[in-house]
């Protein structure tokens, strides 16, 4: 259950309700019984695979699913990531570039950049000489 962190006696949700959407259709849903949504997310995308026999070319979703474990498992099931983690914004504020070009390694045989939080997540670059 999670806290009353204001402490005022309101219902406590006892259940984190996950959905998975495609053009504002739910496709999948699952309940859990934890308050973080990063644990949620492994079973989340076990049961769509089972519901539907294929796997979700992409997840995107807030940084409250982010974590190394989640990054894994979707990269070793070949899905794309569109996950930022959890400091990200923390980080942006205080001024660090997390995904600027200084923060990239150029793979100049592929003529990709790679990010430093996926590991094998590579966006093609243009205009590089």
């Amino acid at each position: 259950m999670k806290e009353d962190h204001m402490l005022n006696g309101q219902l406590k949700p006892a259940y984190n309700l996950q959905i998975s959407t495609q053009d504002q259709f739910i496709l999948n849903y699952t309940l859990h019984q934890t308050s973080t949504d990063y644990q949620t997310l492994p079973l989340h995308i076990e049961q769509y695979e089972n519901l539907y026999n294929i796997l979700p070319e992409a997840v995107v979703a807030d940084a409250g699913y982010g974590s190394d474990e989640n990054y894994g498992i979707l990269q070793q099931k070949g899905i794309e990531v569109y996950i930022k983690y959890n400091t990200f914004d923390k980080e942006q504020k205080e001024g660090t570039k997390a995904f600027s070009n200084d923060s990239l390694h150029y793979n100049e045989a592929e003529n990709c950049l790679t990010c430093p939080m996926v590991s094998g997540w590579h966006t093609s670059v243009t205009g590089k000489g």
